[in-house]
């Protein structure tokens, strides 16, 4: 299945996100994207086909598989094609396993896209992890900003980030757009 709640209670992107992730992977050209939360792995091709395009970058993802059925472990990442993968890193645990020592290894990342854990603490600590190796004009794409304040606390503290609001294709949620000044 594709959309929302086919993964256990979860859901992949929706159009809007995947457009807006296509759209800033490939003008932005960066050389590492890193992502949190995976499912079936949408988001995830969608960055892999965009940096194909390119001809550069690699995708890190973080993930921690459904974790009430494991039947669904075997469809994480399933979108992802083997054409996709040699520029693809998985990492199965918890951002907060897994994030900061990813961040560290990177250095430096042009792109950032949440779509885990879906609470304002979660969505602050990713966010501020993110901005540890985010470059100037780096994007961070943050999916399911309505349920939550985690988005706006993380822009209130840093204005060096410009931002915009989006609303998903469903016009259920909506997801956030913060991109770095060039300058910082």
């Amino acid at each position: 299945g594709f959309g929302r709640y086919t993964y256990g209670i979860f859901s992949d992107a929706d159009t809007s996100l995947c457009r807006a992730v296509w759209c800033t992977v490939v003008h932005t050209r960066p050389e590492a994207v890193v992502e949190t939360g995976v499912a079936h792995g949408v988001t995830s091709r969608v960055v892999l086909e965009a940096l194909n395009q390119n001809d550069r970058g690699h995708l890190w993802s973080v993930d921690l598989p459904y974790p009430f059925d494991h039947r669904l472990h075997v469809q994480t990442g399933a979108a992802v094609t083997d054409e996709c993968r040699p520029r693809w890193s998985y990492l199965e645990g918890t951002s907060k396993q897994r994030l900061p020592r990813l961040v560290a290894d990177v250095g430096q990342a042009g792109v950032f896209i949440h779509d885990s854990l879906h609470t304002a603490a979660n969505v602050v600590f990713e966010m501020e992890q993110a901005a540890r190796a985010m470059t100037p004009g780096g994007v961070m794409l943050v999916d399911d900003i309505k349920t939550h304040e985690g988005f706006a606390t993380f822009t209130r503290k840093h204005p060096e980030y410009a931002t915009i609001i989006c609303p998903s294709g469903d016009k259920i949620g909506m997801f956030g757009i913060a991109i770095k000044a060039a300058g910082d």
